[in-house]
């Protein structure tokens, strides 16, 4: 656990807490819809590991694995929150687009039509099709960058 300076080392204790993180993934992402990634899970809860190895004194008192499981745990929590708090503003800049701009990118993204397929049920051809599609990702895009 000590290298022989006397410091964490810090390593050597990733790599034999790297466990906990996948675990703690794993339990979180079982409760979680299937749309999230366990692979996305454990990359952010590598990361509150890593942040907590070095953030952690031994003075701090507590028990080292329940201290890192606590920010392994919340390292995800905050990363699943923050998505929450992305997917709901997206949502609403989505509902505030002009009715065609929402049913191109309704129709294209989530029941995969192409453009000129979109454009038969439209009543326009691809090209048009694509200006739609270009100026609500645009309209999209600034509103993210002005909400972020």
């Amino acid at each position: 656990m000590y290298d022989r300076r006397g410091t964490l080392d810090k390593t050597l204790l990733f790599e034999q807490h790297y466990p906990l993180v996948r675990r703690l993934a794993y339990q979180i992402g079982q409760r979680l819809p299937p749309n999230v990634e366990v692979d996305d899970l454990i990359q952010v809860g590598t990361i509150g590991l890593m942040q907590a190895l070095e953030r952690y004194t031994p003075a701090d008192g507590d028990n080292f694995e329940a201290y890192l499981a606590s920010r392994i745990r919340g390292a995800i929590l905050d990363e699943l929150r923050e998505q929450d708090e992305f997917r709901a503003a997206l949502a609403g800049f989505i509902s505030e687009l002009p009715e065609r701009e929402k049913q191109t990118l309704g129709m294209y993204y989530e029941h995969d039509m192409t453009l000129r397929e979109i454009g038969v049920v439209l009543g326009g051809n691809e090209s048009r099709v694509s200006q739609i599609h270009a100026a609500a990702l645009k309209t999209l895009r600034r509103r993210i960058r002005e909400w972020t």
